[in-house]
C-alpha cells in the first residue's frame, strides 16, 4: 500500500510521494463538502500531528480531497437521476477546500489533482470511492469512500491504518509502536 503518485496543493505547487518523505504523514482521502466522516477525521489527524511533533517525532497531516475536477459525475447506479446538482461545481470545491484549510489551519497540508492524479493516489493506498446522491445538507453529490487514517512513515512507507473514529492519542501509539519497530 502506498507509492508514487503526486498531487497538488491549494496554491497549484506540486505535492508528490517523494516531497513528503522525511517525516511521518498522516493521511486522509476525502472531499471537502463532505459531512459524515471527514469532519470527524480531519480535526484528528491535524490534533495528531500536533501531538508528534510536540514528542519530538516529526509529523504533518494530509487531506486529500477526492473530488473530481469538473465535468458530469457518472452514477453507477442508473436507477437514480441526476439533476444538475449530481455535476461538479468546481468552484463550490475550491471553496469547500478552502473553508477545510481554513478550520484546520497551517498545519494540514490540502491536496487536490486531476482525474487520473486522484486516481493513482487512491489506487496506491486502496481506497474505494463511489459518487452518490447528496447526503442532507451538502450540495452537489456524496462519495461515498473509505475512511481510514494512513500513517505513512518518513520513508514513504504505509506502516498502519486506523479508522476515522480514532483518537489522536491512538493515532500518536500507533506511530510510536511503529517507530520503535523501524
Amino acid at each position: 500500500m502506498g507509492g508514487t503518485y503526486a498531487l497538488r496543493d491549494l496554491a497549484g505547487r506540486t505535492v508528490t510521494s517523494n516531497s513528503l518523505r522525511g517525516r511521518w504523514n498522516v493521511v486522509y482521502f476525502g472531499y471537502s463538502r463532505c459531512t459524515d466522516t471527514c469532519p470527524v477525521a480531519l480535526p484528528t489527524i491535524v490534533q495528531a500531528a500536533k501531538d508528534l511533533n510536540e514528542k519530538g517525532i516529526a509529523a504533518r497531516a494530509v487531506f486529500v480531497d477526492i473530488a473530481p475536477p469538473s465535468g458530469a459525475i457518472m452514477p453507477r447506479n442508473t436507477d437514480v437521476a441526476y439533476s444538475a446538482h449530481g455535476h461538479h461545481d468546481p468552484a463550490r470545491s475550491i471553496k469547500a477546500q478552502q473553508e477545510v484549510a481554513n478550520r484546520c489551519g497551517s498545519s494540514l497540508l490540502s491536496l487536490t489533482g486531476s482525474r487520473n492524479q486522484l486516481n493513482a493516489a487512491t489506487v496506491a493506498f486502496q481506497v474505494r470511492r463511489e459518487h452518490t446522491p447528496a447526503r442532507p445538507l451538502e450540495t452537489g453529490h456524496s462519495i461515498n469512500h473509505t475512511s481510514f487514517i494512513y500513517l505513512v512513515s518518513p520513508t514513504g512507507e504505509v506502516r498502519k491504518y486506523l479508522y476515522h473514529t480514532a483518537t489522536p492519542d491512538d493515532l500518536v501509539r500507533a506511530v510510536r509502536t511503529a517507530s520503535s519497530g523501524s
